[in-house]
């Protein structure tokens, strides 16, 4: 009877080994899963990290383009604010000429209307 009572004893404590090493199975397993999801989660956040990083290039090559067709048309406006006072400057230098040859041509012809009334009184 001790006997039995012994290998009762070893039966019991082999089933709760058993029962206990399925608990730790299982464990290991929701573990390993849990992992496996946190993993697939950081693959997908470094993937979305690195579509970000991909648009930020994008957009800063974008922003030098930019920048540097914005220097370009600062410099073609410069140029073209400098022509256009210089043909400004040349508008007014004729117009003033222009003004000067309208005032010497009526004083031209005042002085030959002058001249032909003289005639014609002598």
């Amino acid at each position: 009877m001790k006997l039995e009572g012994k290998l009762k004893a070893v039966k019991q404590d082999l089933e709760e080994t058993s029962l206990f090493k399925t608990r730790v199975e299982q464990e290991n397993q929701g573990l390993k899963e849990y992992i496996q999801s946190q993993s697939s989660d950081n693959s997908n956040a470094e993937s979305f990290l690195t579509t970000l990083k991909n648009q930020r290039d994008s957009l800063q090559q974008e922003l030098e383009a930019l920048k540097l067709k914005q220097e370009r048309d600062k410099g073609k406006l410069r140029f073209y604010k400098n022509e256009y006072f210089s043909f400004e400057l040349q508008r007014k230098a004729f117009e003033e000429d222009l003004s000067s040859y309208k005032t010497a041509i009526f004083q031209k012809d005042r002085q030959i209307l002058d001249l032909n009334e003289r005639e014609k009184r002598l």
